[in-house]
């Protein structure tokens, strides 16, 4: 089972600084604040993995995953959630969209989940899947997070520091 959202809004530079001046986004990266001798390496690594950053769906196939249940659990059956035309058609258009890419594939789950689109502050919206109920049932891990201040510790004296951020899946 795969869960998938996808942020449809107008995806800007990593940077947050908009448009790009030049036919080459990479180039107008402000890198003033990495050591000169570094900047063509830094851009020769963004340009290498830009579909990472550039809004294009993609399917990552490093990890397995299964989602635990109890033995003794009732599969949730959530029907899908009534909404108009223009919704719909959102809906079967994003779906038929990353079937194409391979991004998601038919299930036959025994829990199947409705889909929602949820506004976004900036007028946009996502696409999401609703598993409310599924991570009810959930079995949780048994270890527990790490501490963000454990975290921002082992960051030390750094003084470059990256975040990806991941919008697809």
């Amino acid at each position: 089972m795969t869960a998938i959202t996808e942020d449809e809004a107008t995806h800007t530079l990593p940077t947050g600084e908009g448009l790009p001046t030049s036919k080459d986004p990479v180039e107008d990266f402000d890198l003033s604040q990495a050591p000169e001798h570094l900047h063509k390496q830094i851009r020769e690594m963004l340009r290498t993995h830009s579909a990472m950053w550039d809004g294009t769906l993609v399917t990552i196939h490093d990890t397995d995953h299964a989602i635990v249940t109890p033995a003794d659990a009732v599969p949730i059956r959530a029907q899908p959630y009534r909404t108009g035309l223009f919704k719909w058609q959102i809906n079967y258009d994003q779906i038929n969209k990353m079937l194409k890419l391979k991004v998601i594939e038919p299930s036959h789950s025994a829990c199947p989940s409705p889909i929602v689109i949820v506004p976004k502050k900036i007028g946009e919206s996502s696409f999401c899947v609703e598993y409310r109920r599924l991570n009810n049932i959930t079995k949780k891990h048994a270890y527990p997070l790490p501490r963000m201040e454990d975290c921002l510790d082992f960051l030390g004296d750094a003084k470059v520091f990256t975040s990806l951020e991941c919008t697809a899946g």
